[in-house]
């Protein structure tokens, strides 16, 4: 019986949030010229917000593998974003922090991000905007459980 609603199942769920999630990565790509995607941003901010690092740790907070991480961090290296300094209590452990270079990258990117938050947004309420973060939040959380 079609009574006009649209069914909402897991594969229509997960094929709209991928749809959003391409075009808002598409359109980061467009506008910010750094040549650094969204994850190796968000290690940055870890960064700057937290002071220095371990990798193990940064995998933690971030939910990525320590070989992701790995990459990510060596990419942000040789970009002279982040300086690396070895951990005094593991010889196999290495901390990363944020410099100078980096924070300028990180601010090019909030200001990006400001842009795009008010045309990809902007169709939203703000009451809207909070409702879809918190579920996302919310249905992300309960994958981490698992």
């Amino acid at each position: 019986m079609d009574d006009g609603k649209q069914e909402v199942d897991l594969f229509h769920f997960m094929h709209t949030m991928d749809l959003f999630n391409s075009y808002s990565v598409r359109r980061w790509n467009s506008m910010f010229q750094s040549n650094l995607g969204i994850t190796p941003i968000i290690v940055l901010s870890e960064l700057r917000k937290f002071g220095p690092l371990r990798g193990v740790e940064l995998a933690k907070k971030l939910e990525l593998t320590p070989g992701a991480i790995t990459n990510i961090t060596n990419k942000l290296y040789e970009k002279d974003l982040i300086s690396r300094a070895p951990d005094p209590n593991s010889r196999r452990s290495i901390y990363y922090t944020i410099k100078q270079e980096g924070l300028e990258i990180l601010r090019e990117a909030k200001e990006i991000a400001e842009k795009m938050n008010i045309e990809i947004l902007q169709v939203l309420t703000e009451e809207e905007q909070k409702q879809m973060l918190a579920i996302y939040t919310k249905v992300n959380e309960y994958f981490a459980k698992k």
